[in-house]
């Protein structure tokens, strides 16, 4: 499978939204993201600037139990507490098919709370549903509803989509 990059954000400043928009459809999407953040989160990504209860996510950290959301305004990708400097590493796969519920899954997300090599990253999984079945995702917004300028510059979305 041959992917292309559809689009990439690098944000230049502190913001609470990143956002890649206007990709060609495409059957299959990977979204790649690195998130450096300050301060507490609560991030979502939402799909073509949908922000209605139409998304369902299964997520499970550091290998605990599993916890569901449904009719949610976004996928949830994690949420932390009390804040500190944090750096993520989330991929994503995607099926995009138009008229299908587009389905997700990050198998695996890498998150570092602490510098040094005396705390061990952490690690989460989700998988998600987003309930259109009329629209191939054309955009990718991940959104942080706990802080205004949650994600550090240097922090980056990319999407690539292959048929």
């Amino acid at each position: 499978m041959a992917w292309t990059c559809l689009g990439k954000t690098v944000l230049s400043g502190a913001s609470s939204t990143i956002e890649v928009s206007g990709m060609d459809a495409k059957k299959f999407l990977f979204i790649d993201a690195q998130i450096f953040e300050d301060g507490a989160s609560n991030v979502w990504m939402r799909c073509n600037s949908d922000s209605g209860s139409n998304y369902s996510t299964r997520l499970s950290e550091g290998g605990g139990a599993d916890v569901t959301t449904t009719g949610d305004d976004g996928l949830k990708w994690y949420q932390t507490g009390g804040g500190g400097e944090a750096e993520r590493i989330i991929q994503t796969y995607v099926v995009n098919y138009e008229t299908e519920y587009k389905l997700f899954i990050a198998p695996q997300i890498v998150e570092s709370t602490a510098t040094g090599s005396g705390t061990a990253p952490l690690r989460n999984e989700h998988c998600g549903k987003w309930s259109n079945n009329s629209d191939s995702i054309d955009t990718i917004t991940l959104v942080n509803t706990e802080s205004t300028n949650g994600f550090k510059a240097d922090s980056s979305l990319a999407i690539f989509g292959s048929d």
